[in-house]
């Protein structure tokens, strides 16, 4: 075994041995030699192809100062070019441009004479043709210099963009008439709506804003190239304002000439100011909420100005009010939608995120209309699982058994006379469950004097006088402290509605009402 081993290592070194004196002897490396200056010899043609020796003192280019310029099928769009030649002899310049299909190219000039450190500018217009279907397109421009007398050729190109857009409608010329309005009176807002393009474009919608809310809008139709003035209506009013008339339509890529803004100021006074407020409140009682934070947001910025700023803050509650109403009426709108479209699923994340808007706004009301929805929806859906219809069979079980229990128990106690009923309040003013309903109570404002039936206050204010009360004991001004926001927003509701009561029915209990909200005024504004 030992002799086997020694052979085969044997072996092993006579192989390495051979192929080492196999390898051929390489000669050393030669050191690079230092980079010296090429012979100042005209370069070489290019043999009509590949690009020519250069120089480094050389240089021949073609450059576009707009990499992307835009027009319209069926129109026209132009580049500006510049053709630089830098160490040649006199070159003969001829261009041309690799575009789509049918296009058509024109350059301003061509086959011109280009000497040594000159350039020349030019323009290139591209007509495409008006059935192109699409907007982006790459035009390459081909440079070539020629020596007139000598074989010599230099080349150079540029690739440029062109945009094509098949569909661009916009508006110009705001203007308002009359240009100086009084606060009520009429005024006309008009623009001019514009086809750019070569195509008939209909359906294009044209909208007026104020104060980026939707006040108006139309539906036309615009001819190729064609313009169309278009007027809106709005009655002025004391403040701030931002107009914005913007067009639109399907396919439009092009935005920058959608729409012109214009802003317009008027009054700012304090008697003014103080009318834009009542305004804004009564759109609110009206639960038009979008024109309502329109205003209360022009109230804040005003009320801001003249150093107002509690008035400003409360204002500014109002304002968020609206957002929050009208972030749920839209939820609930989609909602209904989902819920015609047959998508359950979708339809009641809608429901639920406005339910609980409503919740933290303290609109009960509301509240529970979405929650009906939300148990509309819920009635059909299909209960397949098993596990679940385990569980309702489980409580009617126990529903029914304490039916049972209480049958034997005897029957209930009728409920008493006096017994509470809900409140009408939309913000869970709700009543303790000792009173006795506003029908059942006598209606004297203090309980040491009763009131002739002649002097029977109305029923709205007693309910009213009622919510102070439970707004009083509620919100402390400790409580006030650590739950602001919800003490504002109880606030500004009772003011609101205060403002839709009759005057002058009982002036004792209107007195009450007034010290009332004074009260909750001073315990809310006096933690600022």
């Amino acid at each position: 075994m030992k002799k086997l081993m020694v052979i085969a290592l044997v072996m092993v070194v006579c192989t390495v041995v051979v192929s080492v004196e196999a390898v051929p002897t390489v000669p050393p490396i030669p050191p690079i030699p230092e980079p010296t200056e090429p012979p100042p010899e005209t370069p070489e043609p290019s043999g009509g192809g590949g690009a020519p020796f250069i120089e480094q003192q050389q240089k021949f280019q073609v450059i576009s100062s707009e990499p992307v310029m835009e027009g319209y099928a069926g129109g026209s769009i132009k580049f500006n070019l510049k053709v630089i030649q830098k160490g040649y002899p006199d070159l003969v310049v001829h261009l041309t441009a690799e575009t789509p299909e049918n296009w058509k190219v024109t350059f301003s000039d061509n086959d011109f004479d280009l000497a040594p450190e000159e350039s020349v500018e030019l323009d290139l217009l591209l007509s495409p043709p008006d059935t192109i279907s699409a907007e982006q397109h790459e035009v390459k421009i081909r440079a070539v210099g020629k020596v007139k007398e000598d074989s010599l050729e230099v080349k150079d190109s540029v690739t440029v963009t062109a945009m094509t857009y098949l569909v661009d409608v916009g508006v110009t010329n705001l203007q308002f008439s009359p240009p100086q309005p009084q606060s009520g009176e009429n005024v006309t807002i008009s623009v001019v709506a514009v086809n750019y393009t070569q195509r008939i474009t209909s359906d294009v919608v044209v909208e007026f804003l104020v104060n980026n809310g939707l006040s108006s809008r139309q539906t036309i139709t615009l001819t190729a190239g064609a313009s169309q003035p278009i007027t809106f209506g709005w009655t002025a009013q004391p403040g701030t304002f931002t107009f914005l008339v913007r067009a639109q339509t399907a396919g439009d890529n092009n935005r920058r000439n959608d729409s012109v803004t214009q802003r317009f100021t008027l009054g700012g006074g304090a008697t003014e100011i103080e009318a834009l407020y009542q305004q804004a409140i009564a759109y609110y009682a009206q639960e038009n909420y979008i024109q309502a934070q329109n205003l209360f947001g022009t109230v804040v910025a005003q009320y801001t100005d003249v150093g107002e700023f509690g008035k400003a803050a409360e204002a500014s509650q109002y304002e968020e009010l609206c957002g929050s109403y009208i972030q749920a009426e839209t939820l609930m709108t989609q909602g209904e939608q989902a819920f015609q479209s047959g998508e359950n699923e979708q339809a009641v994340q809608y429901f639920e995120q406005a339910k609980n808007i409503y919740s933290q706004i303290g609109d009960t009301e509301k509240q529970a209309l979405a929650q009906q929805r939300l148990d509309e929806v819920r009635a059909q859906e299909p209960f397949l699982n098993k596990y679940m219809m385990a569980g309702i069979i489980g409580v009617a079980a126990v529903i029914l058994a304490a039916f049972l229990i209480s049958r034997r128990r005897g029957r209930p106690q009728a409920p008493s006379r006096y017994q509470a009923e809900p409140s009408a309040s939309r913000f869970r003013l709700e009543e303790p469950t000792s009173q006795p309903p506003v029908s059942a109570r006598k209606p004297a404002v203090t309980p040491s004097r009763a009131t002739p039936p002649s002097r029977t206050p109305p029923a709205e204010l007693v309910q009213f006088h009622e919510k102070t009360e439970d707004a009083l004991s509620r919100f402390s001004k400790g409580y006030i402290r650590s739950n602001l926001q919800q003490a504002m927003r109880v606030y500004l509701s009772l003011e609101g509605e205060k403002k839709q009561l009759p005057k002058g029915k009982d002036l004792e209990l209107e007195r009450i009402i007034d010290t009332n909200l004074k009260e909750l005024e001073h315990r809310i504004f006096g933690t600022f």
